[in-house]
């Protein structure tokens, strides 16, 4: 790490050839905050130097865009900086640290400074920084959240108009006209409150901190009896801490995309690519199963639906193989399935792919030919084991003989295969599309079992399937006996109606500051109640605000 006293010298630079940086992070700077500090350092000077880096000609703000702001409203031509000779990279860093320290910082501005922090560093370094510096392990996770909210959910946070553990509840809604509306709803009935107690600003209510120790004290954790007892998904491992790591997913959808685009342009399969993502996620989940606990729900007919389609599938086809405790040769190639099984749908036409209505029998079987055209180009174009390709030809092949290509029936199916018309059945369920609404994660669970019990599915592949996501699926949201409303994280396979859980409320349902993690299998008085729907969560976020 660099050293600030070798590499720093004190000189007063001047203000107008001072930009601000990139990587500044206090969002709720308001021109009265800066008047005010204005009339602070007009009394008593500046008692901290802002940190640049460059010159002379131009400096780049690292820290201090207040005080830079504050002293050119004083009319200063110069102010005090620190000169720091380091790399962009080294800038972005220190600018990140730097804000880490700063107490005022509100709490969407200190998670985006973890989630950048995050992306510029390898997660192991990342991790053990922030230990030093006393940052909590929930707003890592919170970060890792935070990554994958909607445009108008991240933006109404960044704002102020709704807190973090709101923004977490408001995003789980099925459109983003009802998260538009209830938004508006929760900040409007909030200033209300304000005005009519007499408060100008937002502040949370003051029994929020007494929630939040009651919460925590009613989930304190108890000693372990035994080291050997279920954990929430794979167990950690001695992955090197520096390797490259994916755990926002943008690169793996970025590789995806590329390797779709690449077999729809040149009807060419990037077998590399695809071997690439596949060991990312291995090693993501060989160290930690938060990779796969946020699956983008949000899919577009712009084109995106088939790459989204596709890594959710691969990343639960993976994490369902690491909880069975498959050997990574063996999760190799159940990744691979996953991520070549829906690539013929990349032929076919967008007009039918976007269509709303029934389809006509040409257009059906047209679709139905993308499981045959994807067998015969990966099978031609580069040798490939036998489980990949039957994933490939048998993914909408049914028990029953029901399904297709060949109407095949239950043990003619490969045991991959079986898991994989699971997951693709699950994931299409779940995702939000223009021309219909999604499944509620819970909802689109109880189907399948209903279908598997059916004969539909292979009833052993749905049951590995349901230990690894839990009934109550990753990314849903549960009441608990108590009265609290949580959100799922986690699963235990040796009993998956005990799931890992966020606890998001107390018991009257007020939310807390920050979610209380809980493993449910070690709260013996505390059961799940019921599956929380997305209108529930509306009601639930609306009487918060009062």
């Amino acid at each position: 790490m660099w050293s600030r006293k070798k590499k720093q010298v004190s000189v007063e630079i001047p203000i107008a050839r001072t930009v601000p940086g990139q990587f500044h992070l206090r969002s709720n700077s308001t021109s009265e905050g800066i008047a005010a500090l204005a009339v602070s350092i007009r009394t008593h000077g500046l008692l901290y130097p802002i940190l640049v880096t460059g010159g002379p000609k131009r400096y780049e703000l690292i820290a201090g865009l207040r005080r830079l702001h504050a002293c050119r409203r004083l009319g200063w031509k110069k102010i005090p900086a620190n000169i720091l000779t380091v790399s962009p990279e080294q800038a972005a860093e220190v600018s990140l640290l730097e804000n880490l320290h700063r107490q005022e910082l509100s709490e969407a501005d200190r998670i985006r400074a973890i989630a950048l922090l995050l992306s510029r560093w390898s997660t192991g370094s990342a991790l053990r920084l922030m230990r030093r510096l006393g940052v909590e392990e929930s707003d890592v996770e919170a970060s890792l959240r935070l990554g994958s909210l909607s445009p108008i959910v991240k933006e109404s946070l960044r704002a102020g108009l709704i807190h973090v553990e709101e923004a977490l509840v408001v995003d789980a809604l099925d459109n983003r006209e009802s998260e538009k509306a209830l938004i508006k709803k929760i900040h409007q009935e909030r200033e209300t409150n304000h005005k009519a107690s007499g408060t100008s600003q937002s502040p949370r209510p003051v029994d929020r901190a007494q929630e939040q120790s009651d919460a925590q004290e009613r989930f304190k954790p108890k000693p372990r009896v035994s080291t050997d007892s279920p954990q929430a998904g794979p167990k950690a491992s001695s992955a090197t801490p520096d390797a490259p790591s994916e755990l926002s997913g943008a690169s793996l959808l970025e590789s995806t995309e590329a390797m779709i685009q690449t077999y729809r342009d040149e009807a060419k399969i990037d077998f590399d690519t695809a071997e690439r993502v596949v060991s990312t996620i291995i090693r993501n989940l060989k160290r930690s199963n938060r990779e796969v606990l946020h699956l983008d729900r949000d899919i577009k007919q712009d084109g995106s639906y088939l790459p989204q389609h596709t890594l959710n599938v691969t990343r639960l086809a993976i994490y369902t193989g690491v909880v069975q405790g498959r050997s990574d040769s063996e999760l190799r190639l159940l990744g691979l399935g996953s991520m070549f099984h829906d690539i013929g749908m990349a032929q076919v036409p967008p007009t039918i792919l976007a269509k709303s209505g029934p389809l006509s029998q040409p257009e059906l079987e047209t679709i139905r030919k993308h499981a045959t055209s994807a067998h015969a180009a990966v099978s031609t174009q580069r040798k490939m084991e036998k489980p990949v390709l039957d994933m490939i030809i048998q993914h909408h092949e049914r028990v029953d003989g029901s399904g297709y290509p060949k109407g095949l029936r239950g043990n003619d199916l490969s045991d991959m295969s079986h898991s994989i018309t699971i997951i693709d059945t699950y994931v299409a369920m779940i995702s939000r599309r223009d021309y219909r609404r999604s499944f509620y994660p819970s909802a689109a669970m109880e189907m399948i079992m209903h279908d598997a019990f059916r004969g539909q599915y292979d009833k052993k592949a749905f049951q590995d399937f349901l230990s690894a996501l839990s009934l109550y699926p990753i990314g849903s949201h549960i009441q608990l006996s108590g009265g609290e409303i949580a959100r799922v994280v986690g699963s235990n396979p040796s009993d998956p109606n005990r799931p890992i859980v966020d606890v998001l409320t107390d018991t009257a349902r007020h939310c807390l500051p920050k979610p209380v993690k809980v493993n449910l299998l070690n709260e013996l008085d505390c059961k799940v109640l019921k599956a929380v729907a997305e209108d529930e969560l509306a009601n639930l976020m609306t009487a918060a605000a009062n």
